[in-house]
C-alpha cells in the first residue's frame, strides 16, 4: 500500500475514533461540541444566572435583575423544553415578582426578576431564591438585596 493511502487511512481512522468516543456532532446552530461516551447517556440542560446578581435597595423601593436561562449543550439536538421559574423564598418585608415565569432556552431566554421592599424589611443581607425547573433538570441562583442601614 503506497503510504499517501495508509497515511490518509490513519487519519480517517482517527478520526473516526475520536468522533466515536468524544461524540462530536453537530448542532442547529452549527457548532460541534462535546458528548463524551463515558458520561453515559448524553441530555441537554440549562443554567440560570443573575444580572446584577445583587443590590442594594431602601425599603419602600424595588430593584430589578435579569434572569437569564442559557441551554447547556450535550446533544446535538436543540433544546425545546419549557423551562418553570419560581421563587421559593422571598424575605419578609419584600415582594419577589418573576416575568415571565416559564421560556424556552433557544439557545437562551430571560425572566425580569422584580424585588419590591417595605419598612419591615430586616436591615443587612436578605436572600431572595429563583429556581428553574424543566421537569428533569432543576437550577437555583440567588439575588442578595442589601438593604443600607
Amino acid at each position: 500500500m503506497p503510504k499517501g493511502i495508509a497515511r490518509s487511512l490513519v487519519i480517517l481512522i482517527i478520526a473516526v475514533i475520536i468522533i466515536t468516543v468524544f461524540g462530536l456532532g453537530s448542532s442547529s446552530y452549527g457548532s460541534f461540541l462535546p458528548c463524551p461516551l463515558y458520561i453515559g447517556n448524553c441530555y441537554n440542560d440549562f443554567s440560570l444566572n443573575l444580572s446584577p446578581p445583587s443590590g442594594a435597595v431602601a425599603q419602600d423601593r424595588s430593584i430589578l435583575s435579569v434572569v437569564t436561562v442559557n441551554w447547556i449543550y450535550k446533544t446535538a439536538s436543540g433544546y425545546e423544553k419549557t423551562v418553570y421559574l419560581s421563587i421559593p423564598s422571598c424575605p419578609e418585608g419584600a415582594t419577589c415578582s418573576l416575568d415571565p415565569t416559564s421560556c424556552i432556552p433557544l439557545p437562551a431566554c430571560i425572566s425580569i426578576l422584580t424585588i419590591k421592599t417595605t419598612s419591615s424589611l430586616s436591615q443587612g443581607s436578605n436572600d431572595v431564591y429563583i429556581q428553574g425547573t424543566d421537569g428533569i433538570n432543576t437550577h437555583t441562583a440567588m439575588f442578595s438585596i442589601i438593604n443600607p442601614i
